[in-house]
């Protein structure tokens, strides 16, 4: 694989980890039928969470900074030779 596609890569998964870190919780909205009334159907905004902890983030940011450090090891490597 290109370097530079693995150091893209690394800088990448390292800014999610950074997300994920900083947000630990995503809250989105479905519907949920409340009342169904014959001809009149009513429904709720009703809002759903998701959450995780911060020490995912931490692990993928960990994997990305170890691909970085793979990524310039091989380009110091090949400078030598």
């Amino acid at each position: 694989m290109n370097k530079m596609k693995i150091k893209r890569r690394g800088i990448i998964i390292i800014f999610l980890g950074l997300v994920l870190f900083i947000f630990t919780t995503i809250t989105f909205f479905s519907k949920a039928k409340v009342d169904d009334i014959e001809y009149v159907n009513n429904s709720a905004n009703k809002p759903q969470r998701s959450s995780w902890s911060p020490i995912t983030g931490l692990a993928i940011i960990g994997f990305g900074g170890v691909m970085l450090w793979m990524s310039l090891k091989k380009n110091k490597k090949d400078a030598k030779l």
